[in-house]
């Protein structure tokens, strides 16, 4: 249901409805590691700058920290071994929907069902705050690398800026008709892509605070949303079984179209740009190769 790639590329995280995470090597393809500790369905994943630890969070209400170095994880032969090492956060999460980590690894911040965005210390282990605004649960997040503005979606259809320096929300984005469920930003932190049940995708120019453009293609909810590194597009996975590549400036086409056949729950793209990892609720995992599928270069 979650899928998270560490910043060296090297190493993807997956949380499922089983209640485990699972670390893949991603240039073998295969498993290292399991790690269990969760007791209820893990709804997101994030992986820290240095590539080093995953925070994850999910229906039993606790947000999780998982020691990721190879020397924590076993002999570090091929075979997929199991691990409960981890601590968990103290204070009580609600379910937990969407977790990001900044750019300095201090930071968590997660988007909850009691309708809040909680910040997460990550050093001293305790929540700092709880930001209040939106009147349905907060279903997905995404934070600008500096961890000083985060972006918020909800239940109940908007999308909220938050100055995470005071702590307070400097604006709504509307447009979205139904419950928005994923968000993604630019890496220079100009533009939020939000998707919606609504079937389409919404560009927001952080800046203006506006809509820059609608995106519309997909004949299902839109469930999951991310950028290419390079911020030029966006990749967008949907209950209609496909995955859209989106160029991120005028006229703002769709680039390509990948038939994955099953809904598309989850999506990383890593650090190089090329590829595209996707997650599914029948749990499996794809890994599309966007040079040659989308043409991106």
């Amino acid at each position: 249901s979650c899928v998270a790639i560490s910043p060296d590329g090297k190493t993807l995280v997956s949380g499922s409805w089983d209640e485990t995470l699972r670390v893949w090597d991603l240039a073998e393809g295969t498993c290292t590691k399991v790690l269990t500790g969760h007791t209820g369905r893990i709804q997101a994943v994030a992986v820290t700058p240095d590539s080093q630890q995953a925070v994850s969070g999910g229906y039993d209400q606790t947000l999780r920290v998982w020691d990721l170095r190879p020397e924590l994880q076993g002999d570090g032969d091929s075979t997929c071994s199991t691990s409960s090492t981890s601590s968990s956060l103290p204070g009580r999460t609600f379910w937990v929907n969407s977790v990001a980590v900044s750019r300095d690894g201090r930071l968590a911040v997660t988007a909850c069902v009691d309708r809040t965005v909680r910040l997460w210390d990550l050093g001293s282990r305790g929540c700092s705050a709880a930001l209040r605004g939106h009147v349905g649960r907060v279903n997905c997040l995404a934070l600008r690398p500096d961890g000083a503005v985060a972006v918020s979606g909800s239940e109940d259809g908007g999308v909220i800026v938050w100055d995470l320096t005071t702590l307070s929300n400097t604006y709504s984005l509307i447009g979205h008709k139904g419950r928005v469920t994923a968000l993604a930003l630019t890496p220079d932190g100009r533009l939020a892509i939000s998707g919606g049940h609504d079937k389409t995708l919404r560009v927001w120019d952080l800046q203006s605070g506006t809509c820059a453009a609608t995106l519309h293609g997909h004949t299902s909810g839109v469930a999951s949303v991310a950028v290419t590194p390079d911020g030029r597009h966006a990749v967008s996975g949907s209950t209609d079984g496909t995955l859209r590549v989106w160029d991120l400036q005028p006229p703002w086409i769709c680039k390509a179209v990948i038939s994955e056949g099953q809904d598309c729950t989850a999506v990383a793209i890593t650090p190089c740009g090329r590829y595209a990892v996707t997650g599914s609720e029948s749990g499996m995992l794809y890994i599309w190769d966007l040079r040659r599928r989308a043409g991106l270069l």
